[in-house]
């Protein structure tokens, strides 16, 4: 997602309690929010329609996510907005679902 929109999902996720381990994309302005794998219906097209909108994407399970190397760290080339303590601190992807359309003023359109 953007990096501003990122920034008001992480900060939402942290009030709540429940941010897990992001990655920025400096030079394309963009975070990745690293999530569990979404169950079953919860990608609908109406989900998927809302992130659109927001310039948001979901990547497809299973798919690689490149995450940041000390070099990447010390270049800045892909960074750790924040890093992972442990598997237990990586959200679901239906609570940064909410949180990314609840701070835009929207409701994600989950049944």
């Amino acid at each position: 997602m953007p990096a501003e929109l990122g920034e008001r999902v992480q900060q939402r996720l942290t009030d709540t309690g429940i941010a897990g381990p992001v990655v920025h994309h400096p030079r394309a302005r963009r975070w990745t929010f690293l999530t569990l794998a979404p169950r079953p219906g919860t990608l609908t097209k109406a989900v998927t329609a809302e992130l659109f909108r927001l310039y948001a994407t979901v990547a497809c399970p299973g798919s690689q996510v490149v995450l940041p190397s000390a070099d990447d760290e010390r270049t800045g080339y892909r960074t750790w907005v924040q890093a992972p303590e442990t598997a237990d601190t990586v959200p679901a992807l239906e609570e940064v679902l909410i949180a990314t359309t609840a701070v835009c003023g929207r409701k994600v359109p989950m049944h």
